[in-house]
């Protein structure tokens, strides 16, 4: 069984267009040919226990679906990946790796590191970035279709406050520089707009044998909610160790670390876990766009974790499809250009999306958040683990900047 720090999947579809006076036929596809459009997935994905190889794989069932159509005006679409395991410097190699092999973009990257400066020279854009690195959150060649690292964390503060927890503690992943802790201040903006008082916060050491200190110090502050601002196995770790102690608040957790791997794992004990997801969970099977998504993933490889990041590399490669659809040239300044346009772009499996503005309330909502200026949606989605499945709450959007 594979285990997880973050995974997700995302998608936009092409129907077959009925033609024809007196019936209706399929459109006729014809196969790809010529030079391959090459995009690069890159990002942390194998090394010392790491598996998000939904990432890539995700990306290449979008590949694979319009390779089996007319590609990208034509062109056959090949998936570049780069793994950048937990070394910092692999991320820049990497992306001068993608200019060499003239890749008109990066998709769906997961990287905490930033790679933008081989980019920023070339003038090729980042398409469905998680929104976890400075370069990806500022940017003007990043073009996150979800609401980031941000609204994973900040979507948690207003889930749980939805639910009535008034009283919340942040349990986040001590890591070196404090990113950890950035994390668990972003969890409050969604408590803010609730209403609700700021959060606690309970360091949690990476990579600790036992949690059950830091379980505990959460535990004393006898809080209504609690959200984790963690990855595995230190989710994992927290949870069991917090429910088998007794504890009874109410837990969330981003959609970029709850998946059905660990939620399997951890059996009942995940029962009642709420998730803040950036995407439309993939149980909202008769939704369009989870059918699009569902249908070329299953064709591709059904094992295939759907969750944040998986789900956003799959929209990426068909974002970068529909932005070049008609162009006549199919290189990165097209590609800029056409997503700078002031155009919604309608994802199918999240909220649009407008690369030319900001939602007024990042702009509003003051501190660090308002200097991030590659984040362009502040809505997520709610779910829930039920009977060991995670399962959409509704199917509309949460403003998690405003209540």
């Amino acid at each position: 069984m594979r285990q997880v720090r973050a995974l997700a999947v995302g998608a936009l579809v092409a129907g077959l267009v009925g033609v024809g006076a007196s019936s209706a036929q399929a459109r006729v596809h014809h196969k790809p040919s010529g030079d391959p459009v090459k995009l690069m997935v890159l990002g942390s994905f194998e090394g010392q226990g790491l598996d998000f190889t939904d990432i890539p794989d995700a990306a290449k069932a979008a590949a694979a679906a319009l390779n089996k159509q007319d590609g990208i005006n034509g062109h056959p679409v090949k998936i570049l990946v780069c793994n950048t395991g937990i070394d910092p410097n692999k991320s820049a190699e990497c992306a001068r790796d993608a200019v060499d092999e003239g890749a008109i973009a990066i998709v769906g990257a997961f990287s905490t590191d930033d790679y933008f400066d081989p980019l920023t020279k070339a003038g090729i854009p980042s398409v469905a970035d998680y929104g976890i690195s400075t370069g990806e959150l500022t940017n003007p060649l990043s073009f996150p279709i979800g609401a980031t690292a941000i609204g994973g964390t900040g979507g948690m503060g207003a889930i749980l406050a939805d639910q009535g927890a008034d009283k919340v503690d942040v349990a986040y992943l001590d890591l070196p520089g404090g990113v950890g802790k950035l994390a668990a201040d972003f969890t409050n903006y969604g408590l803010k707009s609730r209403g609700a008082p700021e959060a606690s916060q309970t360091p949690v050491p990476v990579g600790g044998a036992d949690l059950q200190p830091s379980v505990q110090q959460t535990s004393d502050k006898d809080p209504q909610g609690v959200a984790l601002a963690l990855t595995d196995p230190e989710f994992s770790k927290w949870v069991v160790a917090y429910r088998q102690a007794g504890g009874k608040a109410k837990v969330a957790a981003p959609g970029s670390t709850v998946n059905p791997s660990n939620v399997k794992t951890l059996g009942d004990l995940a029962e009642g876990l709420l998730v803040s997801t950036n995407f439309k969970p993939a149980s909202l099977k008769n939704d369009a766009g989870v059918k699009a998504m569902l249908k070329e993933i299953n064709a591709s490889d059904k094992g295939i974790r759907l969750v944040d990041p998986s789900i956003e590399a799959w929209a990426g490669v068909h974002l970068v499809a529909d932005a070049l659809k008609g162009q006549a040239a199919t290189d990165a300044p097209t590609l800029v250009a056409q997503l700078n346009q002031d155009k919604v772009w309608q994802t199918k499996i999240g909220p649009p999306i407008n690369f030319s503005q900001q939602p007024p309330a990042m702009k509003t909502a003051g501190g660090l958040i308002s200097a991030l200026g590659r984040a362009f949606t502040t809505d997520v989605y709610y779910a829930k683990v039920k009977k060991g499945k995670i399962q959409a709450i509704g199917n509309k959007t949460h403003n998690f900047l405003e209540g």
